[in-house]
């Protein structure tokens, strides 16, 4: 079993200048530095959304970088689609740039971010 690397999903509403509702997403850590952690080998990556009325979209986590085949398995949703996790293979050493897709309970507001995982080289 590897070792689970949990990621905080946050959403919140905000005004944008008109007014208007603006759904925005911040992850915490927003870089998964593996090699700063005690950590070697694969491990499972778990985000978790925080905040109450939210999911993940219909693409809710997504590899962006080039070739995250090579490292990462399918990105798993538990059934409200409020949680998710990715096995890393963890041995590259690049750091692969990912993006997290939220919508509120309304299917009205989306927003994403595009944090990062460093993975290592032990």
């Amino acid at each position: 079993m590897s070792t689970i690397i949990p990621v905080s999903v946050f959403a919140f509403l905000v005004k944008d200048q008109n007014g208007d509702d603006l759904l925005q997403t911040r992850v915490s850590p927003e870089i998964v530095d593996l090699p700063s952690l005690p950590v070697t080998g694969p491990v499972t990556i778990r985000f978790q959304i925080q905040s109450t009325g939210y999911f993940f979209d219909t693409v809710g986590i997504e590899i962006i970088s080039p070739d995250p085949e090579s490292q990462f398995g399918p990105v798993w949703y538990s059934q409200d689609r409020t949680s998710a996790q990715i096995e890393n293979q963890n041995y590259t050493g690049r750091a692969y740039a990912y993006m997290v897709y939220v919508t509120d309970m309304a299917k009205r507001l989306k927003a994403s971010v595009d944090p990062v995982v460093q993975n290592d080289t032990r």
